[in-house]
């Protein structure tokens, strides 16, 4: 039993007990100074009956004294609780608003109690219907474009998206895809400087530093584990790259925010990178999982959200989104796809990097946490 709050008398108790009762609601009511008295008196069987008295026949409680209140208000069934409590702010409110002028003696709850729990049972069926069907809506929205996440939603814009997608067009159409060209007198051209300053490593100091992969990191520029997000091999590598970007970040950073959609990436990209760079190139590695520094593409980042979205419906029960099963197979089949060289040239390590820095997140319960929805201003206690 859950206690929703208090109300200065017992004419606005049974007021607002009327109301709920009317919606099915199985409520009641008593005064608070019993309620302190049964509390500190659990052992007291004739406190013990006047509760029940007075909780299961509040018109009992209706005149003298205890009309001036403060009177508590509980509702028994926990999946009544977020009702009730909607209930009680907008009585607060609007005491007099005709929707609360239900008389107790006209509650069909009352009169016939079979009808009021057949009645509790259909709206808890309604409301396990409405929940699996934003659920589905949900899921059926990783299917389209826009992808809209509906009430659920933070926001509707997605700015980190259409920012990542410009610049990646950009920095990847000014590197020539990643193959910056010379020029006939032998500087240094734009394409390269560009390259140059947002490929995981400077190709010069790997040279000169023995082969560190970490080497331009090391001298504090770890920017480098980021950008190569933005730097693609071709055409096809950008398109298919900014296509997952899009149809996974959208909805995340609809439902989330921006900020969290940008902290998310930046990790997710982090942790494709570093296990990309730092796996050996040792005999019992297989070839496809090498280490490299010169690699370049969003996939890490992809396959971050894409774990972040596959593990979190595990972690909280009502969250909107689930990934639809073709999409989660068609993931993992690329995957594989790479590390057993049925693809080749792909940068698997980023891939895994990013997919368990995605899940790990995912599996964070307090990272990502959606807010609650909107509460009132008045204080709700519970027990």
């Amino acid at each position: 039993m859950r206690r929703i709050g208090t109300l200065d008398t017992s004419d606005q108790a049974r007021k607002l007990l009327g109301y709920l009762q009317s919606e099915s609601i199985d409520a009641m009511i008593d005064p608070v100074d019993d309620s302190l008295n049964r509390d500190s008196n659990q052992g007291d069987s004739k406190d013990g009956s006047q509760k029940n008295s007075a909780l299961q026949n509040p018109g009992l409680q209706n005149s003298g004294p205890q009309n001036s209140g403060p009177w508590n208000l509980w509702v028994r069934d926990e999946v009544d609780v977020d009702e009730a409590k909607s209930a009680y702010k907008d009585f607060l409110e609007s005491p007099e608003s005709p929707k609360f002028d239900v008389p107790l003696a006209d509650l069909p709850s009352r009169s016939n109690p079979g009808l009021a729990r057949a009645r509790q049972a259909d709206r808890r069926q309604e409301k396990d219907r409405v929940k699996s069907a934003r659920r589905r809506a949900a899921s059926r929205d990783l299917n389209q474009l826009d992808m809209p996440v509906g009430d659920v939603a933070r926001q509707q814009s997605i700015p980190v998206v259409i920012g990542i997608i410009i610049i990646s067009v950009v920095m990847s159409l000014s590197t020539n895809f990643s193959k910056p060209r010379a020029n006939r007198l032998g500087t240094e051209t734009l394409e390269q400087k560009i390259y140059r300053a947002t490929s995981f490593v400077d190709r010069d100091l790997y040279r000169s530093e023995g082969g560190d992969s970490f080497a331009s990191v090391r001298k504090g520029e770890v920017w480098r584990f980021v950008t190569p997000m933005f730097l693609h091999g071709d055409e096809f590598h950008l398109a298919f790259n900014m296509l997952w970007i899009f149809f996974l970040g959208s909805v995340i950073e609809k439902l989330h925010g921006s900020l969290f959609f940008a902290v998310l990436v930046t990790l997710t990209q982090l942790g494709g990178m570093a296990l990309q760079v730092g796996l050996p190139a040792e005999d019992w590695v297989p070839q496809s999982l090498h280490g490299s520094p010169f690699v370049v593409g969003a996939s890490g980042a992809v396959y971050g959200l894409f774990g972040f979205l596959l593990v979190r419906p595990w972690v909280d029960g009502d969250y909107p989104i689930n990934l639809v099963p073709i999409n989660v197979v068609l993931m993992f089949v690329m995957l594989f796809a790479g590390i057993l060289e049925f693809v080749p040239n792909v940068a698997n390590g980023a891939h895994l990097g990013g997919l368990i820095a995605g899940l790990v997140l995912g599996a964070i319960p307090f990272f990502g946490k959606l807010a609650a929805s909107k509460r009132s201003s008045h204080s709700f206690s519970g027990d």
